[in-house]
């Protein structure tokens, strides 16, 4: 089953459209140096902002004709979390995470509590689930955000860089944990990071955001071995940018 279609989708300047298919189940990495431009891209195809042309399909519905009820519906079986992962400042964590679900009705408050706990457990949260987000570390706020959108079990994920800011093996371990989760939930997830360990282990597609026009690889080993400037130099600059952290 189709899950995504963009038919030339135009999300940055200078850069010939997008034409994408995505199937249900898939791990699909976006990549590129220019991290702006590649959440754009990202936002744009979860259809959290406009593009600036082009049509984004998501589980057969077109964006531009849906009215609000329509995206509210849509919007149990689309998530996305940002590099900034923002949280309610004035809830604790779990009641952070159980509202999606509380706002959508999907069980009684004592049902979506567990369920909570449940996917922050999953994803390794290891500090008080009742503290307010400015007491968290960060590593723990970012868990608390995937977690949040896992609440709805959603059939697409879309994440931006959200482990942005942690290294080594707490983030490779928080980015298995999601991975598994998706697989679990049967959701396809798009993952726009430089981690190329993640990438090498569950990418099943790569998307690269980069001149002259996105493209689509079916491995990462073929995205490595691609006999492209655009793809070399990513590889060359962002691989080692992320061993130092390592």
């Amino acid at each position: 089953m189709t899950v995504l279609r963009a038919s030339a989708l135009i999300a940055g300047e200078g850069l010939a459209p997008l034409h994408l298919q995505l199937l249900g189940g898939a791990t699909v990495c976006l990549v590129g140096g220019d991290a702006q431009l590649r959440s754009a891209y990202l936002r744009s195809l979860a259809g959290a902002q406009y593009p600036l042309g082009g049509e984004v399909e998501l589980l057969g519905h077109k964006l531009s004709t849906l009215d609000d009820s329509r995206w509210l519906a849509l919007r149990c079986e689309v998530g996305l979390v940002t590099r900034e992962a923002p949280l309610v400042s004035s809830l604790g964590v779990v009641r952070n995470v159980m509202l999606p679900a509380m706002y959508h009705g999907l069980g009684s408050r004592g049902e979506i509590a567990k369920r909570a706990r449940t996917w922050l457990e999953r994803l390794g949260f290891a500090g008080p689930a009742e503290l307010l987000p400015a007491f968290l570390p960060e590593r723990e706020r970012k868990i608390a955000a995937l977690a949040r959108a896992l609440m709805l079990s959603p059939k697409l994920l879309f994440v931006d860089d959200p482990l942005y800011g942690l290294h080594g093996a707490q983030a490779q371990r928080i980015a298995q944990a999601l991975y598994e989760c998706c697989r679990e939930l049967d959701c396809t997830l798009v993952y726009a990071t430089d981690d190329d360990a993640f990438m090498r282990r569950h990418a099943e597609q790569i998307l690269f955001i980069a001149p002259p026009a996105p493209r689509l690889f079916a491995s990462w080993q073929t995205f490595h071995d691609a006999p492209d400037d655009e793809v070399q130099r990513y590889v060359s600059e962002f691989r080692t940018e992320a061993r130092a952290f390592d």
